[in-house]
């Protein structure tokens, strides 16, 4: 789970949390901050914008710099400078946040398990050619 990393003024630390909670974290985030080097897929930015987090992600993360409108500010992960100003910029502009909370939620509806498992028996049906799930 990593680290223990130490609390600090106007930081707290949850830990693990449900589900029900961890949708109200994000839903009650001013910016959510989701910044790795490389990441497979991006399901906490999914989350977190499917929530009404807006959201600050780096370039490593396909589920938001794939997607046209890019509903996220995208900042290079190697970057702390670039991440710091991007999350006082996001911190402090209003009409930013709101236009990144309309797109989040936007890119990400319809976005359910039962979808994502439609698409995948849909999708093994087109590669194995089965008319099955078409």
């Amino acid at each position: 789970w990593g680290p223990e990393l130490p609390a600090g003024e106007g930081v707290v630390l949850a830990g693990r949390v449900g589900g029900a909670v961890l949708s109200a974290l994000y839903a009650g985030a001013r910016v959510m901050a989701y910044v790795p080097v490389a990441e497979g897929f991006g399901l906490p930015a999914v989350e977190a914008m499917a929530a009404g987090a807006p959201l600050l992600a780096s370039t490593g993360v396909p589920s938001v710099t794939e997607l046209d409108p890019v509903p996220a500010r995208v900042v290079n992960p190697l970057d702390a400078g670039e991440i710091a100003t991007g999350l006082a910029d996001l911190a402090t502009d209003d009409l930013a946040r709101d236009r990144l909370r309309i797109l989040g939620q936007a890119a990400v509806a319809g976005r359910t398990w039962a979808a994502v498992a439609q698409q995948h028996v849909a999708w093994w049906a087109r590669v194995s050619g089965s008319s099955r799930g078409r």
